[in-house]
């Protein structure tokens, strides 16, 4: 009972630390992925903040080429910094175009209608280019008193330095996914799971922050099916209402988590075979003390038996076992006779 007892007790201690071996591993990942969402937060910071200086100078040129478009001209050439200048009438009619396309002046009658006189820049839609299905231009336009003027860009410039997998959105609601050396997504409204809504919403209210992502959502954004966290910012220009999200992979750190709870595991199996072992060799040896002890003890018990018939035998008085039984040789005889004669003298020899 008590080697079964000390079994237990053993084999409960194992699991125990295991159990709390487990649980601080676990806490470890928890803290390890918390760091890295903290990570890919502060690279979306720094995305946004380069989208930011990006598009604050395209906003700058189009004021500049708003009171002197000789100045922006030299900038503008097909797949240059901006590849149409656009000069409007107070009617959104053009009057001068600088490598303009007729098949895009119905787009660019649509924007100066959103846009207000000395108010804010706006930005059209996703436009492709001629024989192109990828929509990849953008014409920013700001109206003035008596008229507008507008210039088409290669929005997808703006991430041009930015090799990670992000998550692009603009002010009416469409995102991309660009990036990352992979084919770009085009432009979509579509939800397709709740993690990537509730990230697009985030980032529709201009909030900063991280979401992890579970594995369709991450399979959805074209990172496969493993778990992906997302930082996302806003790009610091109210007036547009654009933000951004670096979206990666949270493979290593699943996988750096999943390894070390495999040694977890593989430590705590090997000392228990361990302690097993020992266990083993104990009980082998405690059953062979405990027979070599009842062999002793048998001896004891034997060696005392002998001690004590001995002294019994000791004890006896020698004239009692004398008269008990002659010697060998002493003739013995027959007193049963009471006359004494020929019976009485009787004798017989031993």
């Amino acid at each position: 009972m008590r080697s079964r007892g000390l079994t237990v007790a053993v084999v409960a201690s194992v699991a125990l630390v295991f159990a709390l071996a487990y649980v601080d591993d676990r806490r470890e990942e928890a803290r390890a992925l918390d760091d890295f969402m903290g990570e890919e937060a502060a690279l979306a910071l720094a995305l946004a903040a380069t989208v930011t200086a990006t598009m604050g100078g395209v906003l700058r040129d189009l004021g500049i080429a708003a009171r002197a478009p000789a100045t922006i001209e030299p900038l503008v050439w097909p797949g240059g910094p901006y590849e149409e200048l656009d000069m409007l009438d107070g009617g959104g009619k053009v009057v001068r175009a600088l490598h303009g396309d007729a098949a895009r002046q119905a787009a660019l009658a649509a924007l100066f209608a959103r846009a207000t006189p000395n108010g804010a820049a706006v930005v059209s839609a996703p436009l492709a280019r001629a024989g192109e299905t990828h929509e990849r231009l953008r014409y920013f336009l700001r109206r003035t008193g008596d008229g507008a003027v507008a210039l088409l860009v290669d929005g997808e410039r703006f991430f041009a330095r930015a090799p990670m997998r992000h998550v692009v959105r603009d002010a009416e609601g469409r995102w991309a996914v660009l990036g990352g050396g992979v084919a770009d997504s085009a432009w979509q409204t579509a939800r397709p799971t709740a993690e990537i809504d509730a990230l697009l919403a985030a980032m529709a209210r201009g909030e900063e922050g991280a979401l992890f992502l579970p594995r369709p959502s991450a399979d959805a954004l074209g990172l496969g099916e493993r778990g992906a966290v997302a930082g996302f910012a806003p790009v610091r220009l109210p007036e547009l209402g654009w933000s951004v999200a670096v979206v990666t992979s949270a493979k290593r750190v699943r996988d750096r988590a999943q390894l070390a709870a495999w040694r977890l595991a593989a430590a705590t199996g090997l000392t228990a075979l361990i302690v097993g072992l020992f266990g083993v060799a104990i009980t082998r040896q405690q059953r062979r003390a405990q027979t070599l002890a009842e062999a002793l003890k048998l001896a004891g018990a034997t060696a005392a038996l002998r001690e004590r018939s001995e002294k019994l035998v000791e004890s006896v008085p020698l004239g009692v076992l004398a008269g008990a039984r002659p010697a060998i040789g002493e003739p013995r005889v027959d007193r049963r006779d009471p006359r004494g004669g020929v019976d009485g003298d009787r004798k017989s020899v031993v």
